[in-house]
């Protein structure tokens, strides 16, 4: 499944993700969603704590270049994370999906302030679906 997605939308995700993973808006949103979402949902928060921890705050700047790496299958990066935790993949997976749907919330909340296209809300959320399937890729091999 995976691989056919990947190689029917080959052109439009050469660049993509480099692109909007590490916009300012990207960063910005991951915060808003920490704060909104990730506070009080202890499976969230458990996460951040679990794997961006960095002593003294959570580095939740991280999370956009894990899912760079994860989309580019950097297996360093995913042996790091595995190490720590055997349900990593499983846990991120979680996260990515609630990620999904708060692009859309986001994005109608913060529109004056963001102003988006549809397509570049469309494609947040591609990515992010394709990113799952990656994941589910990656566990099952």
């Amino acid at each position: 499944m995976f691989a056919e997605i990947y190689e029917a939308n080959l052109y439009k995700t050469q660049d993509l993700p480099s692109k909007l993973f590490t916009r300012k808006t990207f960063f910005i949103l991951i915060e808003k969603f920490f704060k909104e979402y990730c506070e009080t949902n202890p499976f969230l928060t458990g996460f951040f704590y679990k794997y961006f921890w960095d002593g003294s705050y959570i580095d939740l700047w991280a999370l956009p270049l894990v899912l760079l790496d994860v989309f580019r299958l950097n297996t360093k990066t995913l042996n790091f994370y595995i190490r720590k935790d055997k349900n990593f993949l499983k846990d991120l997976k979680i996260v990515v999906q609630c990620l999904e749907y708060y692009v859309v919330e986001f994005f109608k909340e913060n529109g004056e302030y963001f102003r988006q296209t549809k397509e570049v809300i469309e494609n947040y959320r591609y990515l992010l679906k394709l990113l799952i399937e990656k994941i589910e890729f990656i566990e099952s091999n």
